[in-house]
């Protein structure tokens, strides 16, 4: 094998290790398909799954959502799947602080546009205080800014699942003190809803 032969095959090695140690378990897609539905309540018992919707308004008073909240989470449900576009923040292509815009602008709150001003606004809280609708801040690419943001949309103990719009594949969900993020995250908010 030539030298630029095994260098190439190195670097694709260490490529995808890496992609490997960013994609996230299926099973955390998997088991928080739905904002704020209950990990091991599945809905077996009739031929019907209710939506988004109907699950977010369900859980709200359980859960000590205010109703300010319920459509910042309703919308972040309608963009599940959405595919990722940079600068984008329509149904047929968003980014990460596209997505919290629109979100919460359906609770009548204007943010910053950047993922960076987004990080100013707002009280900053404690990783161990995450309440649902807050904003967590990233580094995702180690320059030492905040680049990316998501938005907490489920608390249950020490697990934090939140939903971001991600470059690879699109707006999902993902775990906070698991895996690629838990490392990244730099800050968190909460946006102010009275």
């Amino acid at each position: 094998m030539r030298p630029t032969s095994s260098r190439l095959l190195l670097l694709l090695l260490g490529a995808s290790l890496a992609f490997a140690a960013c994609t996230p378990h299926r099973e955390t897609v998997n088991r928080y398909k739905y904002l704020i539905k209950d990990a091991d309540s599945e809905n077996t018992a009739t031929s019907t799954t209710p939506s988004n919707k109907e699950i977010i308004r369900d859980k709200a008073t359980s859960l000590n959502i205010g109703e300010k909240l319920v459509p910042v989470l309703e919308e972040a449900s309608e963009y599940l799947g959405t595919p990722y576009k940079h600068g984008g923040n329509t149904h047929s292509g968003i980014d990460c602080s596209g997505l919290t815009q629109n979100c919460y602008s359906k609770a009548g709150i204007t943010l910053p546009r950047s993922a960076a001003e987004q990080s100013q606004y707002g009280e900053k809280i404690a990783r161990k205080n995450l309440q649902i609708g807050d904003l967590v801040f990233f580094d995702a690419k180690s320059s030492g800014k905040i680049d990316h943001v998501g938005m907490v949309t489920k608390v249950e103990g020490d697990k934090v699942v939140f939903i971001h719009s991600t470059t690879s594949k699109g707006v999902r969900f993902d775990m906070l003190n698991e895996g690629y993020w838990q490392d990244k995250l730099r800050e968190s908010r909460r946006v102010p809803l009275e």
